[in-house]
C-alpha cells in the first residue's frame, strides 16, 4: 500500500489523483492517512510518503516521535519517501534528513522511486547469477546464455578454471578451484543450472548444488532433454523438490539457444528473482508482527539463511522460539535439513522451533508426509504464516 501522510488537505488529495493514474494503481492501494495512524497494521511492502516544506516547523514533536518510531519498526528499510514542496529544499526535517526528496511536481519519478521501494523492479544487487554447468556438453551454451545476461546488466560467474578438472576432483589444484566457487555461490543471488545430459555425473556441479542449498541459495534449472524423453524437471532430485524448472528439448545434439529461448530463459529468472524478493520480506515481516502482538521480541540470528529469535518472560517462566522463514513457495526439505543443522552447530536452545511457509495452506497429511522423512523433522513445527497468530497465541498448542 501506499499510504500520504496528510499535509493539507488540498496537496494530500492532489498528490492521490496524481498517483491514481499512473500504473501504480495497479499493484498497490493508494491512501491518505493521518498522523496517529502511521503505525496502524503495517505490512512489509507498505511506502510511506512524507510531504514537506522543507522547514523544521513542518514536524512537531509528536510527529518527530511517531516517524522515528515508524523508522525503528521497520529494523532500518527505507520504506520513507520524503516530498518537498519547495523546490529549494530537497533535504527533509529531523528524523528524516538522510533521506533524499523527490519534488511533488516529479511524478514520474516519483513512479519509479515507489517500484524500486517496494521491489517489482530489480535492483543492481539482486542481479549476480552463478552459472553452474558441464563443460563436455555445455559450455558453449553457458557462454552464450553469459554474454546474453551480461548484455542485460546481469553480473554473472561462469566457472571456466573447473573445466579442465571436471573430470578429476581430487587434484590438489583443485581445492584452489573448490574455494573459488564457493565464495562465488556465496556472493550469487541465484545459481543457473544447466541440466545437460552429462551434468548430472559431474562432481562439481554436485559441489555447486550442495553448497547453494546449504546456504539457501535458490536454484533456477534450465533442463535440456532429447525430444523423446518424458521426464519433466531437473536431474538433481534435491533441486527438483522446488518444481521450479525451465525445459529445452532437442532432436540430436544440443545447439545453441534462439533468441525467443533467451528471452524466455531470462523472464524466468526475473520472475523468480522477484518472488523471492516478495517472499524475503514479507513472510519475516508477517511472523514478526504476530510475535511482538503476543509480547514477544524478535531478533535476526541470520539474515542470509532468514533465522530469528523470539523470546519473551511471563513471571519466571520464559519462552524461546527459534524461526525460519522460508522464501520459497512450497516446503522445500533441504532447507528444513539447514535450519536443523544451523541451531544444531550452533547448540541454540528453543522450547519451539518454526518453519514457517509461504505459498498454498498445506493439509495435515501433507505435513505428516513431510515430516516423515526424517525422524530430526520431528524437532520443527512446519506452520504456513496465516496460522501463525492463532498458534503462537495458544501457547504454541494448537494450530
Amino acid at each position: 500500500m501506499i499510504r500520504i501522510l496528510n499535509f493539507t488537505s488540498e496537496d494530500s488529495i492532489n498528490l492521490e489523483r496524481e498517483l491514481s493514474q499512473t500504473s501504480l494503481k495497479d499493484i498497490c492501494e493508494i491512501k491518505i492517512i493521518e498522523l496517529d495512524e502511521i503505525n496502524d497494521n503495517n505490512e512489509w511492502d507498505d511506502v510511506l510518503i512524507v510531504p514537506h516544506d522543507g522547514f523544521a516547523s513542518t514536524f512537531t514533536k509528536d510527529t518527530c516521535a511517531i516517524l522515528s518510531q515508524y523508522q525503528n519498526e521497520n529494523e532500518g528499510r527505507n520504506m520513507i519517501l520524503p516530498i518537498s514542496y519547495d523546490k529549494d529544499s530537497r533535504v527533509p526535517p529531523i528524523p528524516l534528513s538522510d533521506i533524499k526528496s523527490i519534488l511533488h511536481t516529479e511524478i514520474d519519478a516519483l513512479v519509479k522511486r515507489i517500484q524500486a521501494l517496494i521491489g517489482f523492479r530489480l535492483q543492481k544487487g539482486d542481479r549476480r547469477l552463478f552459472i553452474s554447468y558441464r563443460a563436455s556438453d555445455g559450455a558453449d551454451i553457458a557462454l552464450q546464455i553469459d554474454e546474453f545476461l551480461k548484455a542485460q546488466g546481469y553480473n554473472t560467474w561462469r566457472d571456466e578454471a573447473k573445466d579442465k578438472y571436471d573430470e578429476q576432483p581430487f587434484l590438489q589444484v583443485g581445492m584452489v578451484v573448490q574455494e573459488e566457487i564457493e565464495t562465488s555461490i556465496n556472493k550469487a543471488k541465484m545459481i543457473l543450472l544447466l541440466d545437460t545430459p552429462d551434468a548430472v555425473s559431474s562432481y562439481w556441479i554436485k559441489e555447486e548444488v550442495r553448497i547453494a542449498i546449504a546456504e539457501m541459495i535458490p536454484i533456477l534449472p534450465v533442463c535440456f532433454k532429447i525430444n523423446n524423453n518424458r521426464k519433466k524437471g531437473c536431474s538433481f532430485s534435491s533441486v527438483g523438490a522446488t518444481k521450479r524448472f525451465f525445459d529445452i528439448r532437442f532432436h540430436r545434439g544440443i545447439t545453441l539457444l534462439s533468441a525467443e529461448q533467451l528471452n524466455e530463459i531470462l523472464l524466468e529468472i526475473e520472475d523468480y528473482l522477484s518472488k523471492i524478493f516478495v517472499s524475503k520480506q514479507k513472510i519475516p515481516h508477517k511472523a514478526r508482527l504476530c510475535f511482538k502482538n503476543e509480547g514477544y521480541d524478535w531478533n535476526t540470528k541470520n539474515q542470509k539463511l532468514q533465522i530469528y529469535d523470539s523470546k519473551k518472560s511471563t513471571g519466571r517462566i520464559n519462552t524461546r522460539v527459534l524461526s525460519h522463514c522460508s522464501f520459497y513457495d512450497e516446503v522445500y526439505i533441504p532447507s528444513i535439513n539447514t535450519f536443523i543443522d544451523f541451531y544444531k552447530v550452533n547448540r541454540m536452545y528453543s522450547q519451539h522451533k518454526l518453519f514457517i511457509y509461504d505459498g498454498d495452506l498445506l493439509l495435515d497429511q501433507d505435513i505428516e508426509k513431510i515430516v516423515s522423512h526424517d525422524l530430526a523433522f520431528d524437532d520443527v513445527t512446519i506452520i504456513h504464516h496465516s496460522e501463525l497468530s492463532r498458534f503462537i497465541n495458544s501457547n504454541f498448542m494448537s494450530i
